[in-house]
């Protein structure tokens, strides 16, 4: 791309596929490995991007909640054109500017993931300091990702069991947004086991 005067013409994104487990989180398959579920280590990627002439500052690093579903909205920004249909994700133009990003609309504050599987299906919300998840036919899982990254102590108590659950407030407003989000989370069936 330099060799031919395109480098600041192209805007290059990198992104990892999502991690492997191999038994963390007591998660163990008859294969040799699991991608699929909903801690850290399987989801989370590395993205990078490159876009030069002052379109992306060298150097530049945000930890805003972003994902694959934001590539798609990007590159039909770069290009200046319109989707031919509403898109999940969102442009990361406004991360990228010198500024910091000039969008009237804040950035997302909450993501959610989605599992499918023959055993089991699951949604998770995913905040910079939270990660709740609810599994069909399972117990909910609540981990502190600022105070436990490696999401080892599940922190969510049942609101009916315990009263006085410690994390009452958070389980209530992340079960909210995951319904926000997912609207038929609650009617959606459960899988076999």
């Amino acid at each position: 791309l330099e060799s031919k005067g395109e480098l600041s013409n192209t805007l290059i994104i990198y992104i990892n596929d999502n991690g492997a487990i191999q038994g963390e989180h007591r998660t163990f398959s008859k294969h040799w490995m699991i991608k699929n579920v909903h801690y850290k280590e399987s989801v989370k990627a590395i993205m990078g991007a490159r876009w030069d002439d002052g379109h992306i500052p060298i150097g530049q690093t945000s930890y805003e909640l972003v994902g694959n579903i934001d590539i798609a909205p990007t590159i039909y920004d770069v290009l200046g054109l319109t989707p031919p249909y509403p898109l999940d994700g969102r442009s990361l133009l406004d991360l990228w500017l010198v500024d910091g990003g000039s969008s009237s609309e804040p950035w997302r504050q909450s993501f959610l993931l989605e599992h499918w599987n023959p055993r089991y299906t699951d949604a998770t919300i995913v905040t910079k300091s939270w990660s709740y998840t609810e599994t069909k036919g399972d117990k909910p899982e609540l981990y502190d990702r600022e105070k436990d990254p490696y999401e080892l102590n599940n922190l969510w108590c049942s609101l009916a069991d315990d009263p006085f659950c410690a994390y009452s407030e958070t389980i209530t407003n992340l079960a909210a947004e995951l319904r926000l989000l997912r609207p038929s989370w609650d009617s959606e069936p459960q899988r076999g086991r």
